[in-house]
C-alpha cells in the first residue's frame, strides 16, 4: 500500500507540474481566456517535443509554418457549403485567385458586398477554416455578400504576393460585381490581424491610376490590425507576458520577415524584435507617426479608463541598429502597402471611411490607436471602438457565433457601421 500511495503521490506532483508548465496566467477581466490558454498549451507541447523538426523530417515541410497549417487544416472542422439555409455558398476563381462568396437568400439583389481578408500573420490560414465562421456570421447579420480571398501565403509567396491577390479579388468585384448581382457602389473591404493590414494596402493600392476608373470602396473595417514593423517595442508589446509564447515580439518579427522575404534565422528574428532594423535616423524620422508618447495621448483620447501607466512596460531597447540588416529591411518594412500607418498624409486623406476595432490586451493594438490618430488628422471619417477586456483573438470563432458578449457586441457595432456606411 506504502508503495501504491507514493506512485499516486509521485504521479500527481508529475501532473501538476506538467500542468503547471502548460498553463497560461492572464489578467482576471479578459475576455474568453481559453482561446489563448488552448492553443498556448499545444504550442508548448509541440515545442517541447520539437513537432517542428519532426515535420521536416517525417512530413518534409520546407519552413516552420507547414506544420501549423496541416493542423489546422486536421483540426478545424466547419460546416459543409451548403449547410446554412439562410446563404448560397459559392467557389469561385477571380482572375486564378480562389474565392468563396456568401450570399444572404433574403438579401435585396443588388446587394452590399464586403471583401473579406483572414488574418494569420501573412503565413498561416484559409477561408476554407478559421475564415469559414466568420464571413457566414457577417453575411447572415450585415445581409451583404461577403467575398473572401484565399490569397498566397508566405514565406512561399512574399510581399506583395498576398496583396495583389487581393487586390485582384477587389477589382475583379468592383468590375464585374453586378454578374454577381453586388452594387459594386456599395462595396467595402475588412480583415482581421494581418488582413486588417491587407485591407487598409487594398484601400491605399488602388488609388493607384490603373484602378481610377473603378467604382471608389466605401468604407474598411480593421480588426486588430498589424499595421507598422518598423517598431515592435510599443507600450503594448508587454502584452505578450499574457499570451505563453503565442503572441511575441519575436513571433512578430517572425511573420514580418516571413513576409518580406528577408532572412529567418534566429539571430535576425532577434535582432528585428529589438529593432535593429530600423536606423536611428528613420526612427526620429517617423517619430511623428510611430512613438510611445503618441500611443499615451491617443489611449487616454480614446478611453476614460485605462492609462498607459497602469499597464506593464516594455523597457525602451537601446540596442545599436544593424546597418546591414536595415539595408535590406527599410525599403520593404517602410513601403506604405507594407506598413499602411506609414503612408503618407495625401494617400491617406483619400481613404474611405473606417473602422478601427483594438484589444486592450493585445500586442498590435498600438498601431491601431496610432493609425486613428493619422485618419482623424487627414480628416478620413473614422469610427474607433477599444473593446477594454479583450485580446488579439477575441473576434474569432469556430462555432456558428461569436463566443462571448463582448465579441458579439463588437459586431454588432461593425454591422452598424456597414450599414451607416453603405446607406449614406
Amino acid at each position: 500500500m506504502g508503495v501504491l500511495v507514493r506512485l499516486t503521490a509521485g504521479f500527481a506532483v508529475f501532473v501538476a507540474i506538467v500542468a503547471y508548465g502548460l498553463w497560461t496566467p492572464v489578467p482576471s477581466d479578459i475576455d474568453q481566456p481559453h482561446l489563448i490558454q488552448i492553443p498556448a498549451a499545444a504550442q508548448k507541447v509541440l515545442k517541447f517535443f520539437q513537432a517542428e523538426w519532426i515535420g521536416r523530417v517525417w512530413f518534409g515541410h520546407t519552413n516552420q509554418f507547414q506544420l501549423t497549417r496541416a493542423i489546422m487544416k486536421a483540426t478545424v472542422r466547419t460546416p459543409a457549403p451548403d449547410a446554412d439555409p439562410d446563404l448560397e455558398v459559392t467557389d469561385l476563381v477571380f482572375n486564378d485567385v480562389p474565392v468563396r462568396v456568401y450570399r444572404p437568400r433574403s438579401a435585396s439583389v443588388p446587394t452590399p458586398a464586403l471583401m473579406h481578408f483572414h488574418g494569420g500573420g501573412w503565413c498561416l490560414g484559409s477561408i476554407y477554416h478559421d475564415l469559414e465562421n466568420p464571413s457566414r456570421y457577417i453575411a447572415r447579420h450585415s445581409q451583404a455578400v461577403v467575398v473572401a480571398v484565399e490569397y498566397r501565403l508566405a514565406p512561399e509567396h512574399p510581399f506583395p504576393a498576398a496583396l495583389d491577390d487581393c487586390v485582384v479579388a477587389t477589382a475583379h468585384v468592383l468590375k464585374n460585381g453586378h454578374e454577381l448581382g453586388i452594387d459594386t457602389s456599395k462595396v467595402g473591404v475588412a480583415g482581421y490581424s494581418a488582413g486588417g493590414n491587407l485591407a487598409a494596402a487594398v484601400s491605399l493600392r488602388l488609388q493607384e491610376p490603373e484602378f481610377q476608373t473603378l467604382p471608389k470602396l466605401r468604407y474598411q473595417v480593421l480588426l486588430m490590425a498589424s499595421l507598422q514593423k518598423v517598431d515592435l517595442n510599443l507600450p503594448s508589446t508587454a502584452n505578450e507576458v499574457f499570451y505563453g509564447g503565442l503572441m511575441s515580439r519575436q513571433g512578430s518579427a517572425d511573420f514580418a520577415l516571413s513576409y518580406a522575404g528577408l532572412d529567418l534565422s534566429p539571430d535576425t528574428v532577434q535582432q528585428v524584435a529589438r529593432n535593429q532594423h530600423v536606423l536611428p535616423e528613420t526612427k526620429a524620422r517617423l517619430a511623428k507617426y510611430v512613438h510611445r508618447n503618441l500611443v499615451k495621448e491617443e489611449l487616454e483620447r480614446t478611453s476614460k479608463t485605462l492609462k498607459i501607466e497602469q499597464e506593464v512596460q516594455p523597457a525602451e531597447t537601446q540596442t545599436a541598429a544593424n546597418r546591414s540588416l536595415a539595408a535590406l529591411a527599410e525599403p520593404i518594412f517602410l513601403n506604405p502597402l507594407f506598413s499602411p500607418l506609414l503612408a503618407e498624409e495625401s494617400s491617406l486623406q483619400r481613404l474611405p471611411r473606417t473602422m478601427v476595432v483594438s484589444a486592450r490586451y493585445d500586442i498590435v493594438r498600438d498601431d491601431s490607436l496610432l493609425f486613428v490618430r493619422r485618419l482623424r488628422a487627414a480628416r478620413v471619417p473614422v469610427t474607433s471602438l477599444l473593446l477594454e477586456t479583450a485580446h488579439h483573438i477575441s473576434l474569432t470563432f469556430f462555432t456558428p457565433e461569436p463566443g462571448s458578449e463582448v465579441a458579439k457586441e463588437a459586431y454588432r457595432k461593425v454591422f452598424d457601421f456597414m450599414k451607416q456606411a453603405v446607406n449614406s
